[in-house]
Formats: C-alpha cells, structure tokens, sequence
C-alpha cells in the first residue's frame, strides 16, 4: 500500500536549481489575502437574476488571485465567481444567527424555476454540508478543470470525451447533469487503448487540491497512486523518522484506502538545506524512485509546481522502463495546478507563452505520427510515449470549454452534494478565529505551506 524513500541530506543529492525565477515583488500595503469564502448574501445588484442568486442565500466563491480579499466580514464579489448552496449544518456552539451583523437577513428559499437549486438527495440528507466543507469547496475547482484535461489519454474510440461532461450533460429541465453520476458515467472510460486500466500519480494527493483529485479519477475508476511528504517537518531535518512522522504516514496510508487509492508513495521528507522549496526537491526524488522501479502511469496531476518537477514527471511518462515495456508509445497526459514558477502564483505573458508552446509540441508530436510509424511501435512492442502538458493556472477564469468560475462551481457542488466527494480538513485544525489569521502563513509544519487547508472564522 506505501512506499517510503530514506531521508538524504544535502550532501546525498544534486541541487535542484529554480530556473532562475524573478524574486517576489514586496507586498503592497493594505493586501488582504484569501480567495475561497462562504457566506450570506446582504445585497444584490441591479443587473444580479434571482436565478443567479437573492438575498439572504448562502453562497461559495472564488475570489480572483489578483485582488483576493476574503479574509473580510464583507466583501463585493463579482456573479460569475459565486454559486448558491443548501443551507448548511451549523454547529450547536454558533450562533443562530451566524453573522456577527445585527441587520443580517433571514434566508430566503431559492426559486423553484432555478437551475441552480441542489435537492438534498437520499445520499447525503444526514449530513449536509459543514461551514467548514463550504469554505474549502471552491478547492475543487482546480481539481475539477485538472481531471478534465485527461480527456486525451489514450482511450477507446466510443468512449465519451470527458471533457464534455459539464458542457453537454443537460437534464431534460436545462439543469447540468452530474458528471459523476451513473447516468453519465461510461464503463470503459478508464480503460485505455490496450485494455487495462488507465493509472495516475498525484503529487501531495493526500490532502488539499490533490486529495479532491484523487477522489474525483478513483470515480472515474482510474487506479490512484498519490504521492504525500514523509515528514511533517519542512526541510527534512538530519534525524531517524520520528514516532509523530509514522503516526502522520499511517493516517495518510487509512485516509487513501478508504478513497479507494491503490497506493500510498512517501518522500524522504527533504534533504537538510531545501528549506523553503515547497517540498519540489523531496517530490522529483519519489518520482525518480518511481523511474527506477519501472512504474507505468497515464498521466500525472502536480500539485506541487516547478520546472523540475514537470521533468521528472515527463521522463516517467516517456520512458516508462523503455520499449516493451507496459505502459510504452502510449499517449500521457501531465496537468499541473501550480506550473513551474510556485513562488510566482500571478503568471507573467513568459509563464503563459512557456507553458503554450510546451503543450503545443506535445500535441504537434502526436499528430505527425503516421500509421505506419504507429504498427512500427507495436510491433517492436512500444516506445517512447508521448507527453501532453496542461497547466490548470489559478488566474484562469474561463477554462478550455468556455466554462467559468460560476459553472465549474456548479459540477463541484453536485460533486460533492451527490457523490461525496468533499474537501478535506485535518481533524487537529480547527477553524481559526480572525485575529489568529497570520499564523496560516506562519506556520510551516502543515497547513497551506505543505500542501493542506486551513480555516479562518471571519464572522460568527
């Protein structure tokens, strides 16, 4: 069920250098960060439908990484990044009003002709969505987009396109289907071109973004590697495993189990000396592990960013042991939701032309293949696979599809309303009040700088 990679020091392994990436520009004054929020409607503009939202609804959204802004009592979001949700299940220790604003406005049912309403359906009428849940929601919009872009690894002709699950799956009332759904769902959509079934590898898929992933291909029927740190120290300190890291490492090895992941691969924790990288150095050395034991993936979904990983993650793809091998003259996919500047969350007019041209050549690599270089490949028993490249980027507001934030939104909603598939918080941390907020960026033994979720009460 896991592997595990002995902790190395500085000395045991070749410095990763970051492309020379440009510093961060120092933060402007008065910046507020946060970007995923839940909260109450107190006013609507003019031009807002009631099938968008009304007033008084409990809303989710996603705030643009440009401006952030979520860590507020109030804040102006624009429609097209907040979908409407049930009402949620309210600890008996808040108060009932829920909102610290004396003058907050009692919920108003949502209109019987929306598109957007979500019956309680019999799968979760005992346990309705927490604050909590609806604070980290909008987390699998990454995901979400992430695990569409697989729609061109190798597949069987008839099998459906995923990627028009939320495009074409229209109820017979204009309501999107559940893309999730058994209706929806084919039966050989996890099964490649040669019959077996189609495998991935996702990096820090124990929790986060990448824990929403792994959820959401084990659905799909994928068979799930995910990759999580060894340690909860950052930097990988010069010591035998300590009992807390075991402790971390078979809670991780219970939590993939019961998602249905097939395997658990743990890092060395990081080398003494990689303070500050994010855990990229800890993750290449597991993915060339990986290499070296002849694993055979179908793509790959990074969480973690940086150039190196992304190479690392291509040479695994490529090669996959070399010709003959399973897995070999396949067509990969790699999607990563950081790219290859982590440090750099807002991409310059570089980062996009980089990550363009890289997945126009894999894309231009498959397409001048000839028949008769393809039956060459078969019959000498494989080759060199090619890798397609997608960079899922944070400051994307319209996908691939023509989708926005709003309408992928709506499919994790469903996701997560009809199928469970929620977003995860480690049970040690609880919501934080307001005035505890910086200890979010402070903190590097979990949390948001090693991958997981945090919480923050604004209000309530």
């Amino acid at each position: 069920m896991g592997r595990t990679i002995s902790r190395r020091t500085a000395s045991d392994v070749g410095s990763i250098n970051d492309d020379k990436e440009a510093s961060h520009a120092a933060p402007q004054v008065g910046f507020i960060p946060g970007r995923s929020f839940v909260g109450r409607v107190l006013e609507c503009g003019w031009e807002v439908r009631d099938e968008v939202v009304r007033r008084g609804e409990w809303v989710v959204g996603l705030l643009d990484i440009r401006k952030s802004g979520a860590l507020a009592e109030f804040i102006t979001v624009d429609r097209h990044r907040i979908h409407r949700v049930p009402h949620p299940q309210i600890p008996q220790t808040v108060p009932s009003g829920g909102s610290s604003t004396p003058s907050s406005p009692s919920p108003t049912p949502p209109s019987s002709t929306s598109s957007d309403v979500f019956p309680i359906s019999h799968q979760n009428q005992d346990s309705p969505l927490s604050l909590i849940e609806l604070a980290l929601l909008p987390l699998g919009l990454a995901a979400y987009r992430a695990v569409r872009t697989l729609s061109n690894v190798d597949a069987p002709a008839p099998t459906p396109n995923p990627s028009t699950w939320a495009r074409d799956a229209v109820t017979p009332e204009g309501e999107l289907a559940n893309p999730f759904s058994d209706e929806t769902r084919a039966p050989s959509v996890h099964v490649n071109a040669r019959g077996a079934a189609r495998r991935a590898l996702v990096l820090q898929g124990h929790t986060g973004t990448g824990g929403l992933v792994a959820r959401m291909l084990t659905r799909r029927g994928w068979r799930v590697c995910v990759h999580a740190p060894g340690s909860l120290v950052e930097g990988g300190v010069d010591v035998d495993p300590s009992e807390e890291d075991e402790q971390h490492m078979r809670r991780v090895q219970a939590r993939a189990r019961s998602w249905g992941v097939e395997e658990v691969v743990f890092d060395d924790g990081g080398a003494v000396g990689e303070q500050g990288d994010g855990g990229r150095g800890a993750a290449v050395r597991a993915v060339e592990r990986l290499i070296g034991d002849g694993d055979s993936f179908d793509a790959i979904v990074d969480t973690v960013g940086g150039r190196e990983v992304w190479e690392a993650g291509e040479r695994l793809l490529a090669g996959n042991g070399g010709a003959g091998q399973k897995g070999a003259g396949r067509r990969k996919q790699f999607t990563t939701t950081v790219g290859d500047c982590p440090a750099r969350p807002i991409p310059t007019a570089k980062d996009n032309f980089r990550a363009g041209l890289r997945s126009l050549r894999g894309n231009q690599n498959e397409g001048k293949k000839s028949k008769k270089e393809n039956k060459k490949e078969k019959a000498a028993g494989g080759g060199r696979s090619e890798v397609g490249y997608a960079w899922v980027s944070q400051a994307q507001d319209v996908d691939w599809e023509g989708e926005d934030v709003r309408d992928s939104l709506r499919a994790v909603i469903r996701m997560a309303l009809e199928d469970g598939v929620r977003p995860l918080l480690e049970e040690e941390r609880v919501p934080l009040p307001f005035e505890r907020a910086a200890e979010v960026f402070e903190t590097r033994d979990g949390g948001v700088m090693r991958g997981g979720n945090v919480v923050v009460r604004v209000a309530g």
